[in-house]
């Protein structure tokens, strides 16, 4: 910003992106900016310093400036979350415990080599400046860790055994086959493999060496954020900024508590009763597909159906078409269900809804109706596209920051949005709903139970097994997630009951004037946005202190 300009929202954002993309290179690459391809983000000690000086500084012109209009107040919003996150993570020292299977350098730095272009020499020297820096960002996470250590702070042992794992595979692949040589263009094979053994290799050991005899044996046997000298206000945080609420963790253990019992009244309602026994005998009794075409075509005239009653919830629903396809057969292994790709910005790609027809035999049907509700209409796809709508008129940071309470938490609403316009074919398809909205509510239980009331983690998988009709290994697999990332699992059932809430106070508030297409809309008409935000702009909506969307 030149000096004679004033300051705005907009200013501030377009310097906070440019600001992001500069401090986080791998990122820049990953979204097609190759102007700090030599580069890797530094993790030490100095680079997270410097990073919440620099958002203090955003914070001071956000609170330099003036009264703003409505889109510039969620911008703004928007910006103090992204930086507060900052700031805390700083000062509470979340690096010097950030040991997990999920993220972190040995994870991310394979995954940039499907990212980072090979076009040309340029490329590959970029690319090998990133593989000599590579050690040098695996020292500044040991710093941290050793920061750690002396204030007894560790990861669970159970992570860090999961990240030696991961290493001693790693590094049991000579270089030269590694994924760091492999599938790059064969002219560039012998660099890359000096490279990958002079570099990124003892950068591995070193950090192999280091939790497998200084960090392992002082590494916490307890899995719970509770066991931290600190973990109430860890905990906090990822609640704040993972899940999008401010409440204490025994209030939101309660609130999940009242939710499923809720629940397990409208199961009981439409099955009888709500006990795990009977549940797996209606599971198990569903019919299942075919075959793989039976499967896709099923999916294609429930999104279609669904995609005709939007008109009841909608005064607004996006007329960007969905595509029904089949996961390619080479990429079935290991992929969800069910997974929503977003259209393309140009328009050169239409959004896609994939789905996983490897175990079409195998595949319930009853789950079908939710997930599309969920991951098409009324749910993802609609939020998606109306949010791109307006994508062109708002700074980059709004346009590509993703709020999951606000995302997660319409998905999880929509289920719900789907069974009040009457889309569910039959009692199956409503039996999918609520054991969607069952679980998701039970992740809110044991996220909490597991780091603020000291449950197990044995306890955990056990008490979400109890709930719900799961398969062990698909518990296990949730409560190693909410281990790697606490309250992450919790953010689809407390966004869902932030919209509910909103729009029973707006229903309130106008009475007899209330529609139920209009608040949609208005919901809707800026784009996700952080909860508390959402919240104010639904009142004053409804109050008529905010303009209706416009169209």
């Amino acid at each position: 910003m030149a000096a004679s300009e004033p300051d705005s929202v907009g200013a501030v954002a377009a310097d906070f992106w440019e600001w992001q993309l500069r401090e986080n290179p791998e990122v820049a690459t990953a979204l097609g900016d190759h102007r700090y391809d030599e580069r890797l983000t530094d993790l030490s000690p100095d680079g997270v310093a410097r990073r919440a000086f620099d958002a203090h500084e955003f914070v001071r012109r956000l609170d330099a400036l003036g009264p703003r209009a409505q889109e510039d107040e969620i911008t703004a919003d928007l910006l103090r979350q992204h930086l507060a996150e900052l700031i805390d993570l700083q000062r509470l020292r979340l690096p010097e415990i950030a040991v997990n299977p999920m993220e972190g350098p040995h994870v991310s730095f394979p995954a940039l080599m499907a990212q980072h272009p090979l076009r040309d020499e340029q490329d590959l020297a970029n690319l090998s400046a990133r593989y000599r820096s590579f050690p040098i960002q695996i020292e500044g996470v040991l710093s941290n860790l050793r920061a750690g250590l002396a204030r007894r702070r560790a990861a669970p042992r159970l992570l860090v055994e999961r990240v030696l794992a991961q290493l001693r595979d790693r590094l049991a692949v000579p270089p030269s086959d590694s994924a760091f040589v492999r599938g790059r263009p064969a002219e560039c094979h012998t660099e890359l493999a000096i490279n990958t053994s002079q570099h990124v290799y003892p950068g591995y050991r070193a950090l192999l060496e280091f939790l497998e005899h200084d960090y392992l044996p002082r590494a916490r046997a307890d899995v719970g954020l509770w066991s931290l000298p600190d973990g109430a206000e860890v905990y906090g945080f990822a609640i704040r900024y993972r899940a999008g609420a401010r409440r204490p963790p025994v209030d939101l253990h309660e609130l999940g508590a009242r939710e499923l019992f809720f629940i397990e009244g409208e199961l009981r309602a439409l099955v009888g009763r709500s006990d795990r026994r009977t549940l797996v005998k209606w599971t198990g009794a569903d019919p299942h597909f075919a075959d793989r075409r039976q499967m896709l075509e099923a999916y294609r005239a429930a999104v279609e159906r669904f995609h005709g009653g939007l008109a009841a919830a909608f005064g607004r629903y996006p007329p960007v078409p969905l595509h029904v396809e089949a996961v390619p057969e080479m990429m079935e292994k290991g992929a969800p269900p069910l997974h929503y790709e977003p259209p393309v910005d140009d328009g050169s790609r239409p959004a896609l809804l994939l789905i996983n027809t490897s175990q079409a035999e195998a595949a319930p049907r009853y789950r079908m109706e939710a997930l599309v509700a969920r991951e098409a209409a009324p749910g993802r796809h609609v939020l998606v596209t109306r949010a791109m709508e307006i994508a062109g008129g708002l700074p980059l940071v709004r346009r590509r920051a993703g709020v999951p309470a606000f995302i997660e938490g319409w998905a999880m609403y929509a289920e719900r949005l789907a069974g009040e316009l009457g889309l569910y074919s039959d009692d199956r398809a409503r039996l999918g709903m609520l054991l969607s909205q069952w679980w998701r509510t039970a992740r809110l239980v044991v996220d909490t139970g597991m780091h603020a009331l000291k449950w197990t983690r044995e306890h955990a998988v056990e008490s979400l097994m109890e709930i719900f009709p799961a398969p062990r290994a698909e518990a296990e697999a949730e409560i190693d997630r909410a281990i790697v990332w606490p309250a992450t699992g919790m953010a689809d059932a407390l966004g869902a009951a932030e919209i509910a809430a909103a729009r029973a106070d707006a229903e309130k508030a106008l009475g007899a004037r209330f529609s139920r297409q209009a608040f949609h809309d208005q919901l809707l008409a800026s784009g996700p946005m952080p909860l508390e935000t959402m919240r104010r702009a639904v009142a004053g909506w409804a109050t008529g202190s905010v303009a209706p969307p416009a169209g």
